[in-house]
């Protein structure tokens, strides 16, 4: 899915030769996602975003779940802990006040496949 996805992508951004590298496993490339505040005046104040760790969750905690786009079908996880004390162990990262200045990169996926 994810080379089909980028094939389909493909833009004047990217130079032809890099994709088609990509695409043949020559070149590694990631999913990023940016998080930032849309509201130009005030910090977030509510709903401030954290984002647990993922080398502190067991696999046995993970729950996929399917989105379903117009033109693809994604996964993501939720991490749901299995007792109380799980939970303990958890470390997330929590951005509060977060302005519209500021802005979170989180890597979504990528291709060297073994590193979050």
């Amino acid at each position: 899915l994810r080379p089909k996805l980028l094939s389909q992508k493909r833009s004047s951004l990217l130079d032809p030769s890099i994709v088609q590298e990509a695409l043949d496993g020559k070149r590694r490339y990631a999913f990023i996602n940016v998080w930032r505040s849309i509201d130009q005046d005030n910090p977030v104040k509510d709903n401030h975003l954290a984002c647990i760790d993922s080398q502190t969750v067991d696999k046995s905690e993970l729950r996929t779940f399917k989105i379903h786009y117009a033109d693809r079908v994604g996964e993501n996880y939720f991490a749901c802990p299995s007792s109380p004390s799980n939970e303990k162990q958890h470390s997330w990262c929590y951005y509060p006040d977060m302005t519209m200045e500021e802005a979170l990169f989180i890597k979504q996926w990528d291709s060297r496949g073994n590193i979050a």
